[in-house]
């Protein structure tokens, strides 16, 4: 019997669900349909539903994921997209399916006049990119860890559920500290990078899964509840009080039952400067990017981790 043939669709609500399919049994992804469709609904850029699906006849095979965002550099504002949400169905694999859609997906990107793609690598991703003719960024993320004095076993009991639902403890703990995200600005634009615009489109946007902005001692932090806490972005006038406010959260970390709080930072920024005074980093995931337009040079991307689709 003849394999049936194999064609490329643009997402839509129509289709949503075959893509949701792909991302839980694919990547085993944690968003339910809604926050999914929430994700992928980006229409406070003008640009909505950018991803594609490929199928196999009737059978959905594989999703290759777009979220379109605004980006800022010496003043001017550019659209970028982030690819995300990579999946392929294992029988399909090896036969350059994801090549194929993303193909497909950069010719509509630049039909909306987007400069640039990027995004984040796991190895398998980064070994495909380079057949794409992506390049590494110049300012390589780096990850910060900062030990919160909590009891032994605490990860093994979140794992448990010991706990309830760390979102509704955040949310308690938190209470007095929990502000408008409205207010937040991304403290990249300062320094001379391309880096995200927080427009309060895009702050709205970001609610498609729980995540909080609080002000400590006059520095403000966009955090995510996990096994730990993550800060997604930071915002400050004076490095020491960052430092200051850093502290503080650390302490208040401990009620939330959390082992570690993690922030990721682009090395040459100023978070970055702020940061390595404070402990030593790891190497971060590698993000790389595929330059469209050359207006502007995307090597110059420099990120927080609220930038991407996993916060």
């Amino acid at each position: 019997m003849a394999s049936a043939p194999i064609h490329i669709i643009r997402l839509s609500n129509d289709n949503m669900k075959d893509a949701h399919l792909l991302y839980k049994e694919v990547l085993r992804g944690e968003l339910s349909f809604e926050s999914f469709s929430k994700k992928y609904d980006t229409v406070y850029t003008g640009v909505n539903h950018c991803a594609h699906i490929a199928y196999a006849g009737n059978k959905p095979i594989g999703f290759y994921g777009i979220v379109p965002s605004y980006f800022l550099h010496k003043g001017k504002k550019y659209l970028g997209a982030e690819a995300c949400d990579f999946a392929t169905v294992k029988e399909f694999r090896g036969q350059a399916i994801n090549a194929k859609i993303a193909t497909q997906c950069y010719e509509v990107l630049k039909e909306y006049d987007c400069h640039f793609v990027f995004g984040l690598h796991s190895f398998a991703s980064y070994t495909a990119s380079k057949k794409m003719h992506w390049i590494e960024v110049k300012r390589k993320l780096f990850l910060f860890r900062f030990a919160v004095n909590t009891f032994p076993f605490v990860q093994y009991m979140h794992k448990l559920n010991v706990f309830g639902n760390a979102d509704a403890r955040f949310k308690t703990v938190f209470a007095q500290y929990i502000i408008e995200r409205n207010s937040f600005t991304n403290l990249l634009n300062s320094d001379d990078g391309v880096s995200a615009l927080y427009d309060e489109g895009f702050l709205q946007y970001k609610t498609f899964s729980p995540n909080y902005v609080i002000e400590i001692l006059g520095v403000k932090f966009w955090v995510k509840m996990r096994s730990f806490l993550e800060i997604g972005a930071v915002y400050y006038k004076r490095e020491e009080d960052f430092h200051n406010a850093l502290k503080h959260l650390i302490q208040l970390a401990k009620k939330i039952y959390v082992k570690e709080i993690i922030i990721n930072a682009s090395e040459g920024t100023s978070l970055y400067s702020a940061l390595i005074k404070l402990t030593t980093p790891q190497p971060s995931w590698p993000a790389g990017y595929l330059n469209f337009r050359n207006e502007m040079d995307a090597a110059e991307l420099v990120f927080n981790s609220a930038d991407f689709d996993t916060y």
